[in-house]
């Protein structure tokens, strides 16, 4: 499978069908706390021109009638949608085009990535090319050159598909961009070991890796979208928490305070809260025996904003 293919099955298959088997949960544990630290933050933004969404998915989540952060988001002049899937953007723009008739609502493709997602995603799968016995010899190859691997496979920065906005909201949560590589190194392992597991904890090193990669390229780029004295806020997972007791916590970066000690010239920390306890623990969607990635847990949630100069 290639990455395209195995993130369009992912966001299908896991993303949006919990998505609707877990409304009610995840609008209490997850989107309440962020709309409430996002509409605090856009109060505080006096600028009103435009409102970006990134990650919008096809539902824009974070939008909800009769909430304070819809209010705050009323105000702004423009809304933009970016997503990485152009059938998502246009159900989004649909869904908001109701919300408000009024308002001028338009979208662009965008891969937070910059292409590095398929990069990441190949390098993942090659680990499988070869004789068994000697896939933790490729694991610890690939560890120990992965930073100057991807340096040498990145591609080109390219051109941000909007600048000058006043403020910036991207939804990284659940969306980590190399989590079906995750997903189809799982499925693949376990064709052929019981120790699964154990096999997988030698490769979420990488994952954490590219994690910090992917956030550090992305904030780069949100400052380039961004106008003088704009702001920006990233929602994203910092910690994915078991809900059995023999399965290890899993965080998303190596040092936990990652995305505060993240910056580029011109953009800055200003607040933060890593403390948002996502409930992804409903038993009636899991198949217990298929994936590690998919058993019961709780997401910490870290929210972070940030303003430009």
């Amino acid at each position: 499978m290639n990455y395209q293919n195995a993130q369009l099955s992912y966001m299908q298959n896991v993303h949006i069908s919990d998505t609707n088997l877990c409304e009610d949960a995840w609008k209490i544990s997850l989107y309440a706390p962020l709309q409430k630290q996002l509409s605090k933050s856009l109060a505080s933004q006096p600028c009103k021109n435009s409102f970006v969404y990134i990650g919008c998915g096809p539902l824009a989540p974070i939008i909800e009638k009769g909430t304070p952060c819809f209010s705050e988001i009323e105000k702004y002049n423009r809304i933009i949608l970016l997503d990485i899937s152009e059938t998502y953007l246009l159900q989004a723009k649909k869904r908001l085009s109701k919300l408000f008739p009024d308002k001028d609502i338009s979208f662009h493709t965008y891969d937070i990535t910059n292409g590095l997602s398929e990069v990441f995603y190949n390098l993942i799968t090659s680990l499988f090319n070869g004789n068994s016995s000697t896939f933790l010899d490729r694991v610890e190859y690939l560890n120990s050159n992965f930073e100057e691997i991807i340096n040498r496979l990145s591609p080109d920065i390219n051109f941000p598909p909007i600048v000058g906005a006043s403020y910036i909201y991207s939804e990284l949560v659940a969306t980590y961009t190399g989590i079906p590589a995750l997903f189809d190194c799982e499925s693949e392992l376990s064709k052929n070991t019981e120790n699964v597991e154990l096999l997988l904890a030698h490769i979420f090193p990488l994952w954490q890796i590219y994690n910090e990669r992917i956030f550090s390229y992305h904030l780069s780029d949100l400052g380039r979208m961004l106008a003088a004295k704009g702001k920006i806020s990233v929602a994203t997972d910092v910690e994915k928490i078991y809900c059995q007791n023999n399965c290890d916590d899993i965080a998303s970066f190596r040092k936990v305070d990652y995305p505060i000690t993240s910056s580029i010239e011109g953009v800055s920390i200003k607040s933060f809260d890593q403390e948002i306890m996502w409930d992804d623990s409903g038993q009636h969607k899991y198949n217990q025996s298929v994936h590690l990635n998919t058993l019961a847990h709780v997401h910490r949630v870290g929210f972070y904003s940030y303003e430009k100069a």
